[in-house]
């Protein structure tokens, strides 16, 4: 009999295994050349009833008839065979279940196969080092192959480090992503819900990481530097940081993962530019921008309303009129139906609003109303800065006692409820106080700039202001 890789291989295989083998290589899902079909059953029933036809020739003539025959083809039938048993048996001997699949080295191993085995270990760790994903997957995955290799090198001789710092590094940078990225998930769930939940070791794990450096690996640097962010969130230089990474090192990071990340940077510019600070404004456009064509913002061929106009109010404070316009238009048959036209009416008369072209904008508005309370809210504020704009003051004075009423008989509206109260009282000052009442002015500028709770502060100030 010939020596084959496929035969050593499935010679250790036990019979039941054997019988396995033989209908995964027969199944069209795994396999849809006859030639290894028929050549890999010969072997095996061959194998079974120890049968000295198991020459080259022979099986030659199986596979291919009365074609001539041809030495390289059945070689590569054979190199075809070994690889589908090595799919076998990752998948008859499953034990990990790490996308880094070690089970064939741990088969290998085990059976005594050396040759075998150091040649799939050098293939693992070579296709291990050609993916683009340093995240903690593929930290579990070196971890797994060099466990392999020590346990192996271990077998072979009784000295030696066995590549111990290696495997340590292994376990440690994966444990740390994994611990830094779960503490980053539930600092973002307790800024909507209350959790009383400590995370141990955590002041440890950073200052290990920072007195090692490691902050330098990038998926590791970028965790570390979202939980500073937002443990610190007063100390911009995490957030930097951060930001630094995800640009420069995307490909470290799986399509989900980094989705997430964009998602994790987008509320914390959102945090900042609720607390006051609309230095963020510009870097949050942005990061809608490469959302949009990272397809990150698209769920099922669908945008959400909310994000859908919080990306065009978004724009409209940084001035990107015409891609606001294009923006709100494009994705407008992304809305799902029921809110597509409301939504971009709405977008659309917002747009037109900052542009000065109040009468187009009104037109817009008056075409639409919204079940949801906080966006009604905002169609109807639109409306009274349109006619205060356009010196209609007894009409938004009535618009003013309408949204009143709604706040009223409306309860789903929560923390917003005041801030619209604010919105109302001042705004019926506006109405009421003259240029000429210096003193009453400067009073009501301060009082609003002071006031706690207040939606559209800055238009309320700059119409004061202007008087």
């Amino acid at each position: 009999m010939f020596k084959s890789k496929f035969i050593e291989i499935i010679s250790i295989l036990p019979h039941e295994s054997r019988k396995k083998l033989k209908d995964f290589i027969e199944s069209p899902y795994f396999n849809k050349e006859h030639s290894v079909k028929i050549i890999g059953t010969a072997i095996i029933d061959g194998l079974n009833k120890q049968s000295s036809r198991l020459e080259k020739a022979n099986l030659f003539r199986l596979g291919f008839g009365t074609k001539p025959y041809d030495d390289t083809a059945i070689r590569v039938v054979l190199s075809k065979l070994y690889k589908l048993t090595l799919h076998f048996i990752k998948t008859e001997f499953k034990i990990s279940t790490s996308e880094i699949n070690t089970n064939t080295l741990l088969f290998l191993r085990k059976n005594h196969l050396d040759d075998h085995f150091l040649e799939t270990l050098n293939k693992s760790k070579i296709f291990l080092k050609t993916q683009p994903l340093r995240n903690e997957k593929y930290y579990d995955g070196l971890y797994l192959i060099l466990q392999e290799e020590y346990e192996y090198l271990k077998a072979q001789k009784r000295q030696g480090d066995y590549q111990t710092k290696e495997i340590f590094e292994g376990i440690e940078i994966s444990y740390f992503i994994k611990k830094l990225r779960h503490c980053t998930r539930i600092n973002t769930i307790k800024t909507i819900n209350t959790l009383d939940l400590e995370f141990a070791f955590i002041d440890e794990i950073i200052n290990y990481i920072a007195n090692n450096e490691l902050y330098k690996i990038p998926v590791l640097g970028f965790y570390y530097y979202t939980y500073l962010s937002q443990v610190f969130p007063e100390q911009e230089e995490h957030f930097k940081a951060l930001v630094g990474i995800i640009s420069d090192s995307e490909s470290d990071f799986d399509w989900d993962e980094l989705r997430d990340n964009y998602f994790t940077i987008l509320n914390y510019c959102i945090r900042k530019i609720n607390a006051g600070d609309d230095s963020y404004l510009k870097t949050l456009f942005e990061l809608y921008v490469k959302s949009l064509d990272k397809g990150f913002l698209i769920e099922k061929n669908t945008i959400s309303r909310f994000t859908y106009r919080n990306i065009a109010e978004t724009g409209i404070k940084v001035n990107e009129f015409q891609w606001v316009d294009e923006f709100i238009s494009v994705y407008k048959n992304r809305l799902e139906e029921k809110f597509q036209n409301s939504f971009y009416a709405l977008e659309k008369a917002r747009l037109l609003i900052v542009q000065k072209e109040f009468n187009k904008a009104l037109d817009y508005l008056s075409r639409i109303s919204f079940t949801d309370p906080l966006i009604e809210l905002a169609n109807r504020l639109e409306k009274i800065r349109i006619f205060i704009e356009l010196n209609q003051s007894d009409v938004a004075d009535y618009q003013l006692d309408a949204m009143n009423s709604y706040l009223r008989r409306n309860k789903g509206i929560g923390y917003h409820r005041e801030h619209y109260r604010q919105f109302i009282h001042y705004t019926k000052k506006l109405i009421r106080i003259t240029s000429s009442d210096k003193i009453q002015l400067q009073d009501l500028i301060l009082q609003v700039r002071n006031e706690p709770k207040l939606t559209e502060r800055k238009w309320l100030l700059s119409k004061l202001e202007a008087m």
